[in-house]
């Protein structure tokens, strides 16, 4: 029997990656790929070398973003690196929801 906190998040299936951590990989290093590689088709004389030199090159992006990735997870709570990406996004100005407040917290009340 599988116990319900295991059932409560993405398992991992590559490389300690999620299925959606795996696909924002993969668009990430489709959109950078695939002007270079159609740009690599034009310029070269064989067409097909700027298509396999652009889909080597996606794999490997992929494959450099997982292991950073894993990297960055390592050793900390499920859900921290989005955390994490919000705060970021936060102190850069745009505020998806979350709070951040450096200094005491009031209860609106005095004693």
């Amino acid at each position: 029997m599988t116990p319900a906190s295991r059932l409560d998040h993405e398992p991992p299936i590559l490389a300690g990656c999620t299925r959606s951590e795996l696909f924002t990989a993969g668009g990430v290093s489709f959109a950078v790929w695939t002007p270079l590689g159609v740009a690599l088709a034009i310029f070269m004389p064989a067409w097909i070398l700027g298509v396999a030199a652009a889909l080597a090159g996606a794999v490997a992006t992929v494959a450099l973003i997982l292991g950073a990735y894993r990297g960055f997870k390592r050793g900390r709570p499920e859900g921290w690196h989005l955390q994490q990406a919000g705060r970021l996004l936060a102190l850069r100005g745009l505020r998806l929801g979350l709070v951040v407040h450096v200094g005491p917290w009031s209860g609106g009340r005095g004693l």
